[in-house]
């Protein structure tokens, strides 16, 4: 009986060894990221967040300079019938570009939200907030991405991320857990790629082609204008200062404009290495390239911004 009984031990002892060592193996595949690995990926997100802010003022200093090309334009014009009718133009025109501009704030408030959730994965410092961060993050992003496409302005962004968000919120406490968040942040990132690929593509097509034809016409106009405006009458140094000033801020919006498509892509780039790496379970020294050159991009279009005043 007894020799039975220490049979059973031991194989008692051999059963949990073996299910010891299947619950480390399990743990290894969900391995948890190292402290510059999850700084990574939260200064990703917060380089998402700078940059959502600036394309939509690409369309708002656009805006601006049309108005005032208008308005000399306006000042020209020799009978208050033919002057009223190109204010109601400038007017009609300046809400057509507020309108574009709210557009494609809408698309970008996606990737901020997006990077929300990235950066709250990230972090370490907000285990006590998840649940209901969570859940917030994911009603924001709902009502984002179904506003967005309901404008059918570009291609529709894909909503398949939403169960993601759904599936992090059921986990709640469990996220204070490193293992369990790794991979949360591996699969949501993994989900998210598709989402930001439409989204850069989208903002470059239309920044690419809308603005390039308008700031070309810009220009173009601008030198028709002044023809006119010194034809006249004989004009100040400061009035015909202004020719040089219209230009040059032309000549800043297309700059700008280089700058965001630029950033847009290593945004791109940087979102598919990362999430590759995070896949292959690899060092991130090639997303450390990537992050990096998307982070100075944006940091140039600081200065610029910061340079317009």
């Amino acid at each position: 009986m007894n020799r039975l009984l220490s049979l059973k031990g031991r194989s008692l002892t051999g059963s949990c060894f073996i299910l010891v060592l299947l619950m480390l193996t399990a743990l290894s595949g969900c391995s948890t990221l190292s402290k510059s690995q999850l700084k990574s990926v939260e200064n990703f997100a917060t380089g998402c967040d700078t940059f959502s802010r600036f394309p939509s003022l690409l369309y708002t200093g656009l805006s601006d300079l049309r108005k005032e090309r208008g308005l000399y334009f306006a000042s020209t014009l020799s009978t208050p019938e033919t002057t009223m009718k190109e204010l109601n133009s400038i007017y009609e025109a300046s809400v057509l570009d507020r309108k574009l501009a709210k557009k494609m704030d809408a698309s970008l408030l996606v990737l901020k939200r997006y990077a929300s959730v990235l950066k709250t994965l990230s972090s370490e410092n907000r285990s006590s907030v998840y649940g209901t961060e969570f859940r917030s993050l994911g009603r924001s992003l709902d009502s984002l991405l179904v506003s967005y496409n309901s404008l059918q302005w570009t291609k529709s962004l894909p909503t398949g991320i939403l169960s993601m968000v759904g599936r992090i919120t059921g986990f709640g406490a469990e996220l204070i857990s490193a293992s369990s968040r790794a991979k949360l942040l591996k699969e949501f990132a993994k989900e998210g790629d598709t989402l930001v690929a439409v989204l850069c593509n989208s903002l470059k097509g239309t920044i690419s082609d809308y603005m390039t034809l308008m700031l070309d016409n810009e220009k173009e106009m601008i030198q028709i204008l002044f023809t006119s405006y010194v034809r006249q009458e004989k004009r100040t140094p400061e009035e015909l200062a202004k020719y040089s000033e219209l230009l040059d801020r032309a000549g800043s919006l297309s700059q700008y404009r280089t700058s965001i498509l630029t950033a847009a892509t290593s945004l791109r780039k940087a979102h598919s290495r990362m999430v590759s790496d995070l896949q292959k379970k690899k060092k991130f020294t090639e997303f450390y390239e990537e992050l990096n050159s998307f982070l100075d991009d944006v940091e140039k279009l600081k200065r610029g911004i910061n340079e317009k005043g």
